[in-house]
């Protein structure tokens, strides 16, 4: 805003911009709907979910905050849709989204599972094999019958994905010092 009095143009208040994030988080999982129509399990507010995105790093302490408090389906199966795309993003503080999503890893809805390994797989946390591991097995034992989709096979999806960011990682961990060798060697020859 322009002040005509000053001759200045006025910085945002930090309290507008968390009031109008804080009434956008409080919308999380109102519209969303669980449906059993192949090729379309959920239906998503999506332009919330990309508002609160939009947010970036005010948005996570928030959306933790939201997932930490809730047991709704629809609230945590959209949370965890905007906790991929801030992880999506790499905004800061995106890993602490893990905790709160790791929380719900036994919940039984096949949407919300599918929601959450999708989060995980994201935001590439190694610890997420464990809870991603509880939910297949989980679904292994108790498959769900009441969807037409299987949330397994996202959920194996992320796990291996984690396993195979794992399993590279500590590959260029042991090869280093060799390369380090060869390129030493590289040096002295040219």
């Amino acid at each position: 805003m322009f002040n005509i009095a000053t001759n200045t143009i006025a910085k945002p208040q930090v309290n507008t911009i968390n009031n109008e994030l804080s009434y956008l988080i409080s919308n999380v999982g109102m519209q969303t709907i669980f449906s059993n129509v192949p090729g379309s399990f959920a239906r998503f507010n999506l332009p919330l979910v990309e508002k609160i995105a939009n947010y970036g790093p005010s948005a996570v302490p928030q959306i933790v905050n939201l997932l930490n408090k809730t047991n709704r389906d629809t609230v945590i199966a959209e949370g965890a849709l905007v906790a991929q795309k801030l992880a999506e993003q790499k905004v800061t503080g995106y890993e602490q989204l893990y905790a709160p999503l790791a929380r719900h890893a036994s919940h039984p809805c096949p949407v919300v599972q599918v929601m959450i390994a999708g989060a995980l797989r994201n935001i590439g946390e190694p610890s997420a094999v464990g809870p991603l591991s509880r939910m297949l097995y989980n679904n292994m034992h108790y498959p769900p019958n009441y969807f037409t989709f299987d949330p397994a096979e996202e959920i194996a999806g992320s796990l291996i994905e984690l396993i195979a960011q794992r399993s590279a990682v500590n590959t260029v961990k042991m090869l280093e010092p060799r390369l380090q060798n060869i390129e030493k060697k590289l040096d002295i020859k040219a």
